[in-house]
């Protein structure tokens, strides 16, 4: 939830920076937006900085939109929550996979059977990568 809101724009740069910084420091998450050049330290100090141009604040900002709107600033937030949902989730599953091949594994040499390289790369190539590729494209989510 937002606890308030305000302008920086009569700010100088220097000060924008400094405004964020402190905010982060009493524990604010700080979303700052910007349009141009002096808005560029602010947006490094932001937890979340958003240009709304691709100019030389779109190289200080992680996230750019070339709308030149405010509005952009939820959809760019929400694609952000839905690329690190699949980045978590095709992790855990590539953990999973790992810590299951490696029981597998074991269970192979105790029963004296080994896969051979053809069977090693249909399981990660068609197998492991189709359910990989799946996960990416997921919905995007609410929440993490």
């Amino acid at each position: 939830a937002v606890v308030s809101t305000q302008s920086t724009g009569g700010m100088k740069p220097k000060h924008k920076k400094a405004y964020v910084e402190l905010l982060r420091k009493i524990g604010y998450l700080t979303c700052m937006v910007g349009d141009g050049y002096n808005d560029n330290d602010a947006l490094k100090a932001a937890d979340i900085g958003v240009s709304l141009l691709n100019s030389e604040s779109g190289l200080a900002a992680p996230f750019y939109s070339k709308t030149r709107d405010i509005r952009s600033v939820p959809v760019i937030l929400n694609e952000g929550r839905t690329i690190v949902a699949q980045i978590l989730t095709i992790f855990m599953f590539t953990a999973c996979y790992s810590v299951l091949g490696m029981f597998a594994e074991l269970m192979m040499y105790y029963m004296f059977y080994e896969l051979s390289e053809g069977e090693w790369i249909y399981i990660d190539l068609f197998l492991v990568m189709s359910i990989d590729l799946m996960l990416g494209y997921s919905e995007s989510r609410e929440t993490i």
